[in-house]
């Protein structure tokens, strides 16, 4: 069972039945539209009809999400009903890695209101120092020198060899090398 009410000017909210509760109590879910103003009664008849339509559609295939679900709770319901039982563990753990930056900086707002400029913001603000979650390490620039058979003793840190020659090198290395902090020069 659909209804349409109409809110405002050319605004309509939707409502569609899908089933009833525990309590015998009907759920609905619902939707508001917007309609562009320059319609003929005609045309807002079969628009209505055909957004009806598809909301109805939506919602048996299980693809319609509430205007009002935050980024933050959409992941959870994304992890939980998707990625832990579709992926890999490796994968998995990345994603999940990855989710933890974007949820700082975006998890807060609703899923529509996420616009392109948030978008971009977050992509600037990740460029800026500091604020990453998956740091890179250097060395810094005498160590090599100021510590005798250096080479040798971070091998003990459990590094592989491209790692700890990346290091002599200067170039960075991501978060394995978080084990050299116990390493005792």
């Amino acid at each position: 069972m659909a209804q349409i009410e109409k809110r405002g000017a050319n605004s309509y909210r939707l409502g569609v039945s899908c089933g009833f509760d525990s309590n015998n109590k009907r759920i609905m879910k619902y939707k508001t539209i917007k309609l562009a103003p320059d319609l003929t009664e005609k045309q807002i008849e079969i628009e209505l009809a055909v957004q009806i339509n598809q909301f109805e559609k939506e919602i048996e295939k299980g693809t319609y999400l509430d205007g009002n679900i935050t980024l933050n709770k959409f992941a959870e319901k994304w992890l939980k009903d998707y990625a832990e039982i579709s992926l890999k563990p490796t994968t998995l753990a990345r994603y999940k890695a990855l989710m933890q930056r974007i949820l700082i900086a975006l998890g807060h707002k609703k899923l529509e209101n996420i616009s392109p400029t948030d978008l971009i913001q977050f992509y600037k603000n990740l460029a800026e120092g500091g604020i990453r979650l998956d740091y890179k390490y250097k060395l810094k620039e005498n160590i090599v020198s100021e510590i005798p058979d250096f080479k040798q003793k971070i091998s003990i840190a459990a590094l592989n060899s491209d790692t700890i020659n990346k290091l002599i090198k200067g170039r960075s290395a991501t978060k394995e090398i978080q084990s050299i902090k116990s390493v005792q020069f």
